[in-house]
């Protein structure tokens, strides 16, 4: 399975000392390379495996976008919020009401 990301995100996959793709490849059983040109490789047992590598990827490398709810997890504080960026400006946020943590 291939994938492309700008080559500026390269740094966000692999992350501090690599911890975020050795990560990435554990939980997935997968093996993930990155080309100097921001193509990546993901070879993995099964499709399942490969596809849930990619959207990891794919999560990390996603740019925010106007209308969209994201979660928002402060652990210090043990708090939960949901995130959504004002359809009227890409400036504000608005931030949800607290949901219950789990």
């Amino acid at each position: 399975m291939t994938t492309k990301v700008d080559t500026d995100k390269i740094g966000m996959i692999i992350g501090p000392s690599g911890k975020t793709i050795r990560a990435i490849q554990e939980e997935t059983d997968s093996q993930v390379s990155i080309e100097d040109d921001g193509t990546i490789l993901i070879h993995a047992k099964d499709q399942t495996s490969g596809e849930q590598a990619k959207a990891m990827i794919d999560s990390i490398v996603r740019e925010p976008e106007i209308g969209e709810v994201y979660l928002i997890l402060k652990f210090g504080f043990k708090q939960c919020y949901s995130l959504n960026l004002a359809k009227a400006s890409p400036s504000m946020w608005n931030f949800g009401k607290r949901l219950p943590m789990r």
